[in-house]
């Protein structure tokens, strides 16, 4: 997948992202290893550091227009960024495959995208094309994830199949 991940504290190899655009890329296949709860950069995309980590975080990125496929746990991971972008982007086939992957640093693998120690965030016009049985959630975030816009109307379920409703 595509892993925007600062290493401020066992590597020390990277820092964190500014002024960054994820724009009209095709994810497939991505985190359907199993036995990684301890992973934070497990997911279609990952923008995240060090979980614990503060001092620092990503800012200003755009998440637009992608396409993410056949991944399981979560989809999307937002950690430690302020100011963060998510449109138009396509979440295809998720949660197919059970996994415990980021459950040990606080990830939900059973939502689409978790957000967490982040603010500012906002979605619109995302869809989510065939939730899987290991799916619970097209968004969760944590209770450090403040400024979220959009979180009930930026993402929606799309059902492909013919269904009836039924009223009393």
């Amino acid at each position: 997948g595509i892993v925007v991940a600062a290493e401020p504290t066992d590597w020390q190899e990277a820092s964190f992202a500014e002024n960054l655009t994820i724009r009209n890329n095709t994810v497939r296949n991505t985190s359907r290893q199993k036995g990684q709860p301890g992973q934070e950069q497990t997911a279609g995309i990952a923008i995240t550091s060090d979980y614990g980590w503060v001092g620092g975080q990503h800012a200003n990125i755009l998440v637009e227009g992608n396409t993410i496929e056949n991944v399981a746990g979560a989809n999307l991971i937002v950690n430690l960024a302020d100011g963060v972008q998510v449109v138009s982007n396509r979440f295809v086939n998720t949660h197919e495959v059970s996994t415990t992957n980021g459950t040990n640093v606080g990830i939900d693998p059973a939502s689409v995208i978790w957000v967490d120690e982040a603010s500012n965030v906002s979605f619109a016009g995302n869809t989510v094309e065939g939730l899987g049985a290991y799916g619970e959630n097209l968004l969760r975030r944590s209770g450090q994830a403040t400024g979220l816009v959009g979180a009930g109307t930026g993402i929606r379920l799309v059902h492909d199949g013919s269904y009836e409703v039924v009223a009393d």
